[in-house]
């Protein structure tokens, strides 16, 4: 009797296992075969309308993936613990990809925590670079991007840290969420290559954390929706959604330069600011500010002056601080007292793997007048 009840125990979690998905077996190992084996001679099918309009396959040493065909890419699978896409296997191989004309969309996590590539080599016929599609590719310092892509979605290119030098072309409409945020601090030298006046440039949250902004020729130039523009050479931190417009310059460039702060020769990255929420005279000569706080921002620098008296600029090396009692004021004076988040970014030569540091300051605030008791 016992025997029959471990019999029957055994054949039903024989037939449990014999449920369970393959992927189990098989998670980010095998390509799938369905695709194709990815050889040259029987190539992966990736097309998205009819599979054979597009194929890829890796090169002997397993280091260059190509793709060639026409068309959209298929959408692959996003499904947890399963081979996202058939070249799953040679994620710690492949270190260039060449994608042929004809191809139109590189498809959402193509190449996901593919930390190996170094290049990618992309067709004047593709439109759209898909969410995700080059994710956390911590190697990947080299990508052109041709005239007549239009979009580069969300998340893109985030956490590409050491992709620290792009060109941007004019056909580009839409730069999505943290498309080329990445995690280090490293400033992403920018060069927009000019459209046609009229054009709209759509740059949304966060798609850059810290950048140079740069235009690749003369002709138009982008500006903000209150018509500011956007100077070449000027540090800019990118927070929120922005549609932007292509103009021409106007006859007196005179405003064509840098930003920098008319309190000191500093540049100004602009988009990171704070503000004084309160600020109040104390007995003794002194006075206490209070501000709020900028949660990307790794320290302050308070500025504040009196009419006869110098300027002076104090930094605060400590994110959390928002508050400053001030000492040793002129008694009977009236101060202006000002604040700046700044942030200690990196610049980055990603292919000669050398880095430089060096500390970005934010906006000023607007002034708060404190009249310093006797």
């Amino acid at each position: 009797m016992k025997n029959k009840r471990l019999l029957g125990i055994v054949l039903i979690l024989a037939l449990i296992i014999g449920m369970v998905p393959a992927f189990s077996m098989t998670a980010f190992g095998a390509a799938d075969e369905s695709y194709g084996s990815g050889t040259a001679e029987d190539p992966w099918k990736i097309g998205k309308t009819n599979p054979g309009d597009m194929t890829a396959w890796v090169a002997d040493d397993n280091t260059t993936l190509y793709i060639r065909g026409t068309g959209e890419m298929a959408e692959f699978n996003l499904e947890p613990w399963q081979n996202y896409t058939p070249w799953e296997r040679y994620r710690y191989n492949i270190k260039k990809v060449d994608i042929g004309e004809g191809v139109t969309s590189i498809s959402c996590i193509s190449f996901m925590w593919f930390s190996k590539i170094k290049q990618v080599i992309i067709p004047s016929s593709l439109k759209t670079i898909g969410w995700q599609a080059f994710y956390d590719c911590d190697h990947l310092y080299n990508v052109n991007f041709p005239e007549g892509l239009e979009t580069i979605e969300q998340n893109a290119f985030k956490s590409c840290d050491r992709l620290t030098n792009i060109t941007l072309p004019s056909s580009l409409t839409r730069i999505g969420e943290y498309a080329f945020y990445n995690d280090e601090n490293y400033v992403v030298h920018t060069v927009f290559t000019p459209a046609a006046a009229g054009k709209k440039l759509r740059i949304d949250l966060n798609a850059f954390k810290y950048m140079e902004w740069y235009y690749a020729n003369g002709g138009t130039r982008l500006y903000e929706k209150d018509g500011t523009l956007l100077q070449d050479g000027q540090s800019h931190s990118y927070y929120s959604n922005d549609e932007l417009t292509w103009r021409e310059l106007p006859e007196n460039n005179d405003d064509i330069s840098l930003t920098t702060s008319d309190k000191d020769t500093t540049q100004v990255l602009t988009g990171l600011k704070t503000k004084i929420t309160s600020a109040k005279a104390l007995k003794g000569k002194k006075a206490k500010i209070w501000w709020q706080n900028n949660s990307r921002a790794d320290g302050y620098q308070l500025y504040y002056k009196a009419k006869g008296v110098k300027a002076v600029i104090k930094n605060i090396d400590d994110e959390e601080t928002v508050k400053k009692t001030v000492k040793k004021l002129r008694a009977g004076k009236k101060y202006s007292f000002m604040i700046r988040p700044y942030v200690n970014a990196k610049y980055a030569d990603a292919e000669n793997n050398a880095v430089f540091d060096e500390t970005l300051y934010g906006e000023w605030s607007e002034a708060v007048k404190v009249n310093v008791k006797k």
